[in-house]
Parts: structure tokens; sequence; C-alpha cells
């Protein structure tokens, strides 16, 4: 029944995606190997689990330490969806499939709050620096 419900829940995400992502992302997400997929999970839960350590323990989101964990993301990102992560960032909420929207959250409103403060700051400097 698992196996099943897999592959179910991934044909419905990647019918979701395909409402807001070009299909040669969707492929590239969906086509790697096992193996890849459990490092880039491994990788994943790593730094959330480093997120969420900063965040408890109060470190500020714009800080050195916060920002260099967000460039992690940032990396794992790119790596997807290629240096253009307009793809992604100009998402609007209103504009994304609900499937993807009932996706439970691993992370306290707060804590989401924190995040995005911390992204959108590294967002900033990326833009502040290539603008020179």
């Amino acid at each position: 029944m698992a196996i099943i419900d897999s592959f179910q829940t991934e044909e419905k995400s990647k019918k979701a995606l395909k409402q807001i992502l070009p299909e040669d992302t969707i492929d590239h997400i969906f086509n790697i190997s096992d193996e890849e997929q459990i490092l880039l999970n491994q990788k994943w839960v790593n730094i959330f689990v480093e997120l969420t350590d900063l965040y408890k323990e109060g470190i500020e989101p714009r800080s050195l330490l916060v920002q260099k964990c967000i460039g992690k993301v940032y990396d794992l990102l790119v790596s997807f969806v290629g240096e253009d992560l307009s793809l992604i960032t100009e998402i609007k909420e209103e504009d994304l499939p609900q499937d993807l929207l009932k996706l439970p959250s691993p992370f306290s409103e707060e804590q989401q709050k924190w995040m995005d403060e911390a992204f959108e700051h590294h967002f900033t400097l990326i833009e502040k620096k290539e603008k020179g």
C-alpha cells in the first residue's frame, strides 16, 4: 500500500507542479536516482535541523550563521531550477495548486516567519551583489 501511495503522491505532485514550473525542471526533480534522492533528503533534513537549532538559540535571521545556512538552501534550489530563482521566488501563494498548499509544514508559524525573514534578507543580499 505504501508503494502505491507513493506513486499516487508523486503523480499528484507532478501534476500540481506542472501548473507553476517548466516541464524540464519537473523532469529534473523527479528523474533522479534513488541514491541521489537519499542524499538530497539527507541534505534537506540537515539544513532544516540546523535552521531549527539556530531559531531555538535565538539567533537573528540576518546573522552570518543563519545566512550561511540559508545559502545552503539557495544552493540546493539552484541545483534544481538554475540560477534564475524567479521561478520560485515570484510564485504567489494564490497561484499555488491546492495540493501543494495542503502539505504539512514541519515548522511552527513563528519559525516560518523567522525563516521568511532570513530568506528575504538573503535574496536582498544577492540582489545587491548582482547590482554591484
